[in-house]
């Protein structure tokens, strides 16, 4: 199975930015290569906002591929909305070889910890927004056990904004140009066990014409 990974895009709720350009550009790309499934590890809203969440759902199922979300702390920053943003984003939290654990209030919640619990299917691929160096020592323990027993197979998780492969977490940067670090914004495809981060050159200034990049250089303090 393909997986297009997004992670930490922070969309505002006005359309009118680079992280709207970026969601249109990663959602394409998925498309493009084909991906079987589109999985967010969270922080895909700035504020969560219903307003920005709305957006993001249309956009998702505009592109016909299926979807599975997991919430970052960055949907639960609304008390306003915050229900309503869970019922926009909601999907199944497990499907074909993939388990969502839901993290966004830094440790696993309780259906996180039930499905961590449960002895199949094998090997499945975990996705979730916090990493485990910032969980309980409960939590990393039950992690462990999972890991142990062969149902979970690798972890993805983003939240620092930074990339890393070690031999069973993930950490990807995500894609907002503002906290990404290491590199531009990416898009990262899972395909089995091969990982490819996909980066979105326009926010790369390396990339850009000499001119532009003189004159985004001399903004700088």
């Amino acid at each position: 199975m393909k997986i297009a990974l997004l992670a930490d895009l922070h969309l505002p709720d006005s359309e009118r930015s680079v992280k709207e350009e970026v969601l249109d550009w990663a959602l394409a790309t998925a498309k493009r290569l084909h991906a079987d499934r589109i999985v967010g590890a969270g922080d895909l809203t700035a504020t969560g906002s219903a307003v920005s969440a709305k957006r993001l759902r249309s956009k998702l199922i505009a592109t016909g591929i299926p979807y599975l979300l997991t919430p970052g702390n960055a949907e639960m920053r609304s008390p306003v909305d915050r229900a309503k943003v869970a019922e926009l984003l909601a999907t199944p939290v497990e499907a074909e070889g993939i388990v969502l654990l839901d993290t966004s209030r830094s440790r696993l919640s309780g259906p996180a910890r039930a499905l961590l619990e449960k002895n199949a299917p094998a090997g499945a691929l975990a996705v979730t927004h916090c990493p485990p160096d910032i969980w309980p020592e409960e939590d990393r323990a039950l992690l462990e056990k999972a890991f142990r027993s062969g149902r979970i197979h690798k972890l993805v998780a983003g939240h620092w904004h930074i990339d890393g492969s070690f031999e069973r977490l993930e950490l990807v940067r995500g894609l907002d140009p503002d906290k990404a670090s290491g590199g531009a914004p990416a898009l990262v495809i899972f395909d089995g066990d091969q990982r490819q981060d996909i980066v979105f050159d326009d926010a790369d200034p390396r990339s850009w014409p000499e001119e532009e990049r003189e004159a985004f250089l001399d903004r700088l303090g």
